[in-house]
C-alpha cells in the first residue's frame, strides 16, 4: 500500500486499483505511531483524547464500488497482519473490528460498502481454510493438532 504525506506530515494510505480503474472514495484516519500492534493496520486508530481504540476508523464516500474495493484491500491487509503476527490477542481482533463496523450500519440495517468488502475477503479465506481442514485425508492431522472441525 503506497502512502502519501499530508501537509501536516502524517502519512495516509493512497489507494487505487489500477486494474479496475477505481480509487477509494472514502477516508481513513492517518496512521498514528505507537507500541500497540493494531495501530499498524490502516483502518484501526487510537483516539488521542481517551486512548481508546477505534477498531474501524473508516468513513465511506459516495462511490460504492470504490469503497467496496477499498474494504477488500483492508481485508487482505488484515489477513496479512494476522498471518505475520499469529498471537492469542490477534485471534480476538476480528471481533473488535466487526463490532467497530456497527457505526456503518445505515437506516435500512446494511453495513457500509468498505465493511462489506472487508468481510467478503475474510469470509472467502475462512471458507478456503474450512474446506482444506474438512478434507478426510487431513482428519488425522487436524485431530492430532487439536484442530478438529
Amino acid at each position: 500500500m503506497e502512502r502519501q504525506t499530508l501537509t501536516n506530515g502524517e502519512a495516509m494510505p493512497k489507494i487505487s486499483n489500477a486494474l479496475a480503474g477505481i480509487t477509494f472514495a472514502g477516508s481513513i484516519a492517518p496512521v498514528i505511531a505507537s507500541a500497540h500492534p493494531a495501530d499498524a493496520l490502516s483502518f484501526v486508530r487510537r483516539r488521542h483524547e481517551s486512548g481508546h481504540i477505534d477498531w474501524w476508523a473508516v468513513e465511506d464516500g459516495s462511490n460504492f464500488r470504490a469503497d467496496f474495493a477499498m474494504g477488500e484491500s483492508m481485508g487482505r491487509e488484515y489477513l496479512d497482519f494476522i498471518g505475520r503476527h499469529p498471537t492469542y490477542g490477534h485471534c480476538l481482533l476480528l471481533g473488535h473490528v466487526v463490532a467497530g463496523m456497527a457505526h456503518t450500519i445505515d437506516e435500512r440495517g446494511r453495513l457500509g460498502a468498505s465493511a462489506t468488502g472487508f468481510l467478503r475477503v475474510v469470509n472467502e479465506h475462512a471458507m478456503a481454510s474450512a474446506t482444506i481442514l474438512s478434507m478426510p485425508e487431513l482428519s488425522n492431522v487436524t485431530a492430532a493438532l487439536g484442530m478438529g472441525v
